[in-house]
């Protein structure tokens, strides 16, 4: 863990707890503290680059505006932040419901907001590490304070189980990358910054290293400096919110070119007419990916915008994503496990197995996503192309924890379970019989035998272990013989209180 880890983590939990003491709801909140550091951003941007007013009038008066943000006085503050509105910003003050916003409390803000980038600067211009690893590091620690949003269906995915989702995927330069229902943009920045991992890997291997879960990362605070990789990732949400926090969130990580638009994936096809870069040029009729990583909500019913009917939200989101999936294109999602047996969902799994190849079936424990949820789920791995053969193998296995106890502390474990599932998932037959527990084939024939249930205990070979059983007749010499030596015992202690109690 870098050593300026838990001074950024100190000063957004300081930041935080200030703003929920003014009444300030979750969702409020993070569109905040975004407007303030994202304010903060551009001014320490703007900073690095050395902008001078002759270079560009234009920007420079922006900066100059920005700069005086810092440094109002209290009884013009609110009047002042609440019509900033530089072209660059993603969340505007305007933005934010003002009703609870306070002189005090903007003083109090972006005092602590002053205080992150003085240690930023000043770990900047030491040479300890990137502004990007920096800032990055810091809106993933606001963003985790997206648990509260899980009341509105919003789940943000744990981030080791995205690193685990983009390792199974393994995303490669120029591929068109899409997340439907991108939330934060978890899913999009892993796999850019799995390119620029590998990237990097290639020309200096010895700045890889491990993280907390066992993930490689770079050790050292490289920034790529926008030549490392072309990144082609575009996301979805229908909440205006997740997508302004995604931006920002690609944003504060130093990765420019992510596009992410408010859009609904279950509002049918119609609506995507005007995604025309988004159209394969052999066939127009659909928008389409090389790589979908999602995960689609659930336990929701939402209306069919072929049939017009209700439906359960997961189903459609999952033919969704099939459908608009390049051929060849490969795609990695996470579903309820009611999805894996459920007679209602047999016709997507048979689609996943007939009309795409099922890779890999990899069921999730209990307690993965707490606390949005205690209901185990399961991650499907498929690639968009019939099956050239009737019979082909179908990857299962079981995940035991995920690194984490599974109740709601969420403590760290000494294993490193997500790494070793993808040792196993890439290597395969090269790995030991002990990192094979827990994985199996299974026959696309005998999938369909079983009418497509993909449930992992129906495929799983039980082990039993041969008990010894003695005869009866031993058994109950035994059983004299411990009822022998009881007399004993009981004789001795009659004789034992027999002389006390003559005594």
């Amino acid at each position: 863990m870098s050593s300026y880890h838990s001074t950024l983590q100190s000063h957004i939990d300081r930041l935080w707890d200030l703003v929920v003491q003014y009444g300030f709801d979750p969702i409020m909140s993070l569109r905040y503290i975004s407007c303030l550091l994202d304010i903060k951003h551009l001014d320490w941007k703007r900073k690095r680059r050395g902008m001078r007013m002759e270079e560009d009038v234009q920007d420079a008066v922006g900066y100059l505006s920005q700069k005086r943000v810092w440094e109002i006085e209290s009884d013009q503050g609110v009047d002042y932040f609440l019509k900033i509105d530089d072209p660059e910003l993603i969340i505007r003050p305007g933005d934010i419901e003002s009703s609870r916003l306070t002189s005090d409390l903007l003083v109090q803000s972006i005092n602590l907001v002053n205080s992150v980038y003085e240690e930023i600067e000043r770990r900047y211009l030491n040479g300890e590490s990137s502004s990007e690893a920096m800032e990055g590091y810091l809106y993933e620690q606001l963003l985790n304070r997206t648990v509260g949003l899980g009341k509105r269906g919003q789940f943000r995915t744990p981030r080791h189980i995205v690193k685990l989702m983009v390792g199974l995927i393994r995303p490669q330069e120029g591929e068109e990358v899409l997340d439907p229902v991108c939330g934060t943009g978890g899913f999009l920045l892993n796999a850019c910054q799995y390119i620029i991992r590998e990237n990097l890997k290639r020309r200096s291997p010895s700045l890889i290293g491990k993280d907390e879960d066992g993930f490689e990362t770079i050790t050292a605070d490289y920034f790529w400096e926008g030549g490392d990789g072309k990144f082609s990732a575009r996301g979805f949400d229908n909440d205006d919110t997740m997508v302004k926090l995604a931006q920002l969130n690609f944003r504060m990580h130093g990765i420019e070119g992510a596009r992410i638009e408010q859009r609904d994936i279950l509002a049918g096809l119609e609506e995507w007419m005007n995604l025309e870069d988004f159209w394969s040029p052999v066939e127009k009729s659909k928008p389409m990916a090389d790589v979908i990583l999602a995960n689609p909500p659930f336990g929701v019913r939402v209306k069919n915008w072929q049939t017009k009917r209700m439906e359960a939200s997961e189903a459609l989101f999952l033919k969704q994503i099939v459908s608009i999936l390049r051929p060849g294109g490969r795609a990695v999602v996470i579903v309820p496990e009611g999805m894996v047996f459920n007679k209602t969902f047999k016709d997507i799994r048979e689609e996943l197995v007939e009309g795409n190849r099922l890779n890999a079936v990899i069921s999730l424990p209990a307690g993965v996503f707490q606390p949005y949820t205690q209901g185990k789920s399961t991650i499907f791995v498929f690639t968009k192309e019939v099956p050239t053969a009737k019979d082909y193998p179908v990857w299962f296995y079981e995940l035991e924890n995920d690194g984490y106890s599974l109740d709601i502390n969420r403590r760290r474990l000494k294993n490193f379970p997500l790494t070793e599932l993808l040792d196993v998932y890439e290597k395969k037959e090269m790995v030991s019989e002990e990192a094979k527990k827990g994985a199996f084939y299974v026959s696309s024939k005998e999938i369909r035998d079983n009418d497509f249930d993909l449930s992992y205990n129906l495929y799983k070979e039980n082990d039993y272990v041969k008990q010894t059983v003695e005869k009866p007749q031993e058994i109950i010499r035994q059983l004299m013989g411990l009822e022998e030596k009881v007399y004993q015992k009981m004789k001795e202690l009659d004789s034992y209180f027999s002389e006390k109690w003559e005594m």
